[in-house]
């Protein structure tokens, strides 16, 4: 026995060479198949015999001696400590062991559980897959943003100690942020009201923890973002959905229930891209200036508006600092940037600081977050914008023309609201679109299910998301083809079926 035995094991299991050599020692080891005293087999022998590096055994080796399974003489073999006691179970009798989770782990767990994944299938090679993404990612500005980044490594003081976050004075892009929000959106934001993120759902999940205490009604759109909806439940929250398209839901639940924290997407919402009107705003606002409410304001995609109505945040019509503005960068720049923010009313700028540094010392020293003010205040963020904008907008001409010549007769939406994905309503009988989307992923083209994003117990109408800023014209036009091949199969399938 050289305790070499259950190397392939671990190798299988995953781990590294050198990993999987002294976990299968040590094991031998703790099961007593190499006793106190034994020596070990030599390096060499070891390197021969399982075709690695004697560099790579000695580090194992080492790494016994040190955790004091092993002990070495000078001019003598490696052995197994003498005086070594420990022992557990084998690997083959290791069960999974019970865990006690807090209750708020729990819920975190259980509410994880609830997110179905948005494709039922993973596309196949060669599959234009429509589904909804980040941001158009291929016209990242990638020069101008080095350019930044090597600005910022050159400018950060890599001496000076880490202050704590809250005492260690406003960061150039909290000044960045305010002077975008005013200029772009309308809202004012002092910059030492803006706290920063890693992306609009850090800052969902923070604010719902501080704010909906367990077993409190949260106010929540369905359709909407699941995200939302985890954070809730994982908060201990209960939601309370209305329909975005029956504006009297929400009206009816501002004047029955017992909530005092809403959370929407007024501007542009997620997934139909449908704007709250003014009076359902208005009645809002005076219902979170009753009772010592809260409204928290997720303005998603709104930098990206082809047509329809654009109406104020609800935080510039907001007069008595009830609502909490959250915004990011994941849609215009890009989501592997995790970079996002809160516009906070002054009376819980210092709970959050509070909650954030319960997490994190000072997350502003990022060198990212230098870099991204230094790309703001150089103008070339606003040049972006205008320029995806702009290829953005006639992107939406040109698809939707595609699909109107294509599968006007399969889906029903409003280019008013088509944002960077496209909402649709399914025109046909229910039951013909698995039949459908099995035809066309078949054919190779798939899409998101809408219904995943119905956060109600009602069942959901069949509505599609189809992702615009990742897919390219030439892809557009073939992956519409295929859709209204595949529906022309399975028309010609059924209408056989019928004939028999």
């Amino acid at each position: 026995m050289n305790g070499l035995a259950a190397y392939t094991t671990w190798l299988e299991m995953g781990y590294g060479k050198g990993e999987a050599l002294y976990r299968s020692i040590r094991q031998h080891i703790l099961e007593g198949k190499l006793i106190s005293g034994v020596p070990l087999a030599s390096t060499r022998e070891v390197a021969k015999q399982l075709s690695m590096s004697r560099g790579t055994v000695l580090s194992a080796y080492d790494r016994l001696i040190s955790e004091g399974y092993a002990e070495a003489a000078q001019g003598s073999h490696t052995r197994v400590a003498r005086m070594l006691k420990l022992q557990q179970p084998s690997l083959t009798e290791q069960v999974a062991q019970e865990v006690t989770l807090s209750e708020w782990a729990e819920r975190v767990v259980q509410a994880e559980c609830t997110v179905p994944n948005r494709l039922s299938n993973l596309p196949a090679p060669k599959t234009i897959d429509l589904s909804v993404g980040g941001s158009s990612s291929h016209r990242f500005p990638v020069v101008d943003w080095q350019r930044c980044l090597r600005q910022a490594i050159r400018e950060m003081d890599w001496q000076q100690p880490s202050a704590q976050l809250g005492n260690a004075g406003l960061h150039p892009l909290q000044h960045a942020i305010a002077a975008h929000l005013m200029r772009h959106r309308g809202v004012y934001a002092s910059p030492d009201r803006i706290v920063l993120t890693h992306g609009s759902k850090h800052a969902l999940t923070l604010l719902v923890q501080l704010l909906a205490r367990q077993g409190d009604a949260v106010l929540m759109e369905t359709p909407g973002y699941r995200g939302i909806h985890q954070a809730v439940r994982a908060a201990g929250g209960e939601p309370l959905y209305f329909a975005v398209e029956m504006e009297s839901q929400l009206s009816e639940l501002l004047q029955s229930s017992e909530a005092r924290l809403a959370i929407v997407t007024p501007n542009r919402h997620f997934p139909t891209g449908r704007t709250m009107s003014v009076s359902a705003r208005s009645e809002l606002l005076r219902w979170a200036q009753s009772g010592q409410k809260w409204i928290i304001e997720d303005d998603y995609d709104s930098e990206f508006g082809f047509g329809g109505k654009r109406y104020e945040p609800l935080q510039s019509m907001d007069r008595h600092s009830r609502v909490i503005y959250v915004g990011s960068f994941t849609r215009t720049l890009s989501a592997k940037l995790r970079i996002g923010y809160m516009v906070l009313p002054e009376t819980l700028l210092a709970p959050v600081q509070s909650a954030l540094r319960l997490y994190s010392y000072n997350e502003y020293e990022r060198v990212e977050y230098v870099a991204l003010a230094l790309f703001m205040n150089s103008g070339e963020y606003e040049r972006h914008l205008r320029r995806i904008n702009r290829e953005h907008r006639r992107k939406v001409q040109i698809y939707c023309r595609i699909m109107q010549d294509n599968v006007s007769h399969l889906f029903k939406w409003y280019a008013e609201d088509v944002g960077l994905h496209l909402y649709a309503r399914w025109k046909q009988p229910s039951a013909m679109y698995q039949p459908f989307c099995d035809e066309a992923a078949r054919r190779g083209v798939v899409w998101q299910d809408g219904r995943h994003y119905n956060l109600g117990e009602a069942v959901a109408p069949v509505s599609v998301l189809f992702g615009l800023s990742h897919v390219d014209e030439a892809a557009w036009t073939i992956a519409c083809e295929r859709m209204r091949l595949a529906w022309e199969a399975v028309f010609q399938q059924k209408n056989m079926q019928m004939d028999k």
